[in-house]
């Protein structure tokens, strides 16, 4: 439920109170201005979301909405009809801040409007709400498949209820583009209007129930996927930073500062700062290659062997410039230790579990 429905009741009404008075001021200061000059009345086209926002709380608490779920709530519900609406821009604020533009959101109403669905089902069946009310709703997002599906008549609006959604527009405009998780406008002129009965709503209980389910565990599943995918990501980060700093510790302070003859060692300080770039690269190239958001093969299922390619493309390139530049020496050890390194990254995405 909207957080802010959770305070003590007194809170609520003060707050709600408050709110509604903000609401007005705008109201009455065009009322005033259009007296004298009608073209202030054109300003109620902006006013009305921030009316929509003021008001939302004191008709809760007055009845006026009727929430059966976080994001569904019924306008002046009573026995014999329920007037079903998405939860309006008060709602988002505090429903839905939380999940990410695009499908997240979109996902997550569905679910919502499931849950007031089936909530009203239950409300039918504890006697509640008798079987004969008339359920309704109007939008412009309907899927006309699936609410025939769960039993729903669909058929044109009324003319009434075509005005209410362009009314709305600035409002159904960004929270349609949050839904789609890009600016995108809502094709209000194909809005449908949907009603069952509430007999018939319970009898398509098992369906409803069904979907709401199996969108329920869609969203486990991309949740857990993302989860997955998070920790691979702290992991190929982690890699690269630790053969990073393997790195410029051999090559800043560990070599220069080693004055002993062991040949092995002196042998192995001379190949480590081609052997951990050969390792650290690609995992790095791993965290970059996915932003990319390309489609082809390479750079998706096997993006491990073209960030492999990449590194070692660079770090041979850079051995053989060598030859021709004053910095560093060309060196075929080092040109062995880099495809060491990078058959060594191969055998760490292999076994890797993530």
């Amino acid at each position: 439920m909207n957080g802010f429905y959770k305070q003590p009741k007194i809170l609520q009404w003060i707050e709600a109170i408050l709110l509604l008075l903000f609401g007005f001021l705008p109201a009455l200061s065009i009322i005033e201005k259009g007296y004298s000059q009608p073209i202030f009345y054109l300003l109620f086209i902006i006013y009305v979301p921030i009316g929509q926002f003021a008001f939302s709380p004191i008709f809760k608490l007055i009845g006026v909405y009727k929430y059966y779920s976080p994001m569904l709530l019924g306008y002046m519900a009573n026995d014999h009809q329920i007037d079903l609406h998405s939860g309006g821009s008060f709602d988002y604020l505090f429903i839905m801040r939380k999940y990410r533009a695009g499908i997240e959101i979109r996902t997550k109403l569905l679910l919502y409007h499931m849950e007031g669905l089936i909530k009203i089902i239950q409300l039918i069946e504890n006697k509640s709400i008798p079987e004969t009310v008339n359920i309704v709703g109007t939008s412009y997002f309907f899927n006309d498949r699936t609410l025939s599906k769960m039993g729903f008549e669909i058929e044109n609006p009324s003319l009434f209820y075509r005005l209410n959604l362009f009314i709305n527009f600035i409002d159904l405009i960004w929270m349609y583009s949050l839904s789609q998780g890009k600016l995108a406008i809502p094709k209000l002129w194909n809005a449908k209007k949907a009603n069952i009965t509430g007999a018939k709503l319970v009898e398509s209980k098992k369906v409803i129930v069904d979907l709401y389910e199996k969108t329920n565990d869609n969203i486990k599943a991309r949740y857990f996927q993302k989860m997955k995918t998070s920790k691979g990501l702290y992991y190929w980060f982690a890699l690269f930073a630790l053969c990073f700093i393997a790195y410029q510790q051999v090559q800043d302070n560990i070599r220069p500062a080693y004055t002993g003859r062991n040949l092995t060692i002196i042998y192995l300080l001379g190949i480590a700062p081609n052997f951990f770039p050969a390792i650290g690269i690609p995992a790095l190239f791993i965290l970059i290659i996915p932003q990319m958001q390309w489609t082809n093969k390479w750079l998706n299922e096997k993006k491990h062997i073209t960030a492999n390619l990449f590194s070692l493309a660079g770090l041979i390139s850079w051995e053989f410039l060598q030859t021709i530049t004053t910095r560093g020496h060309f060196d075929w050890n080092d040109i062995l230790w880099t495809l060491i390194g990078a058959l060594v990254f191969q055998l760490i995405w292999t076994f890797t579990p993530l």
